[in-house]
């Protein structure tokens, strides 16, 4: 019986030079301020939505809108909005294999994870609080506040890794694409 073979020879040497030129291209550091920049454009996309995609930020109480300075303002933005514009490029902390975003404002976290109530308010500075309710301008000396629900507006773990996964995908595909076209 006669022996047949096949074979099959492939010249990988495009490919190979073209990986070369993909891991010179490739910037971990880019990468890196591309997700905390997508992470940015998704946590100012919650301000201005009140909340996630399927998961909208519960309204304010009727104190809170009883007060004539919140007349037609969205929760989580103040006058001036402090919380809202803190987080932006200067927030972004990139370091070794990672990419930080945040603010330095600090009640953010009781917005971001809601606060357990209710809770005391006493007048530290002033001898009485004053605040607004459906009764009209207030004045205690001590309050207990309801507490704060959750309003987040950063990003929880499963949606911060798929914005990491596309920006990650984009970033490939904008390298491939240079390479494609023999641009820089």
């Amino acid at each position: 019986m006669a022996e047949t073979g096949i074979e099959v020879r492939v010249d990988a040497s495009r490919a190979l030079a073209a990986l070369e030129e993909f891991s010179i291209r490739l910037k971990p550091e880019t990468l890196l301020k591309l997700i905390g920049q997508t992470y940015l454009f998704w946590i100012n996309r919650a301000f201005r939505e009140q909340g996630f995609p399927g998961r909208r930020w519960p309204g304010l109480s009727a104190n809170t809108l009883a007060n004539p300075e919140r007349a037609g303002r969205p929760p989580l933005v103040g006058n001036p909005p402090t919380l809202s514009r803190s987080f932006d490029a200067r927030g972004i902390s990139i370091g070794g294999n990672r990419v930080t975003v945040g603010t330095n404002v600090q009640y953010a976290s009781y917005h971001q994870y809601g606060t357990a109530g209710p809770y005391p308010i006493v007048a530290v500075n002033a001898k009485a609080l004053k605040f607004w309710t459906v009764s009209g301008l207030t004045f205690r000396r001590k309050v207990m506040h309801p507490g704060l629900p959750a309003r987040p507006f950063v990003p929880d773990d499963a949606l911060a890794v798929k914005i990491a996964q596309d920006a990650l995908a984009a970033y490939v595909d904008k390298i491939v694409e240079e390479i494609r076209r023999g641009g820089t």
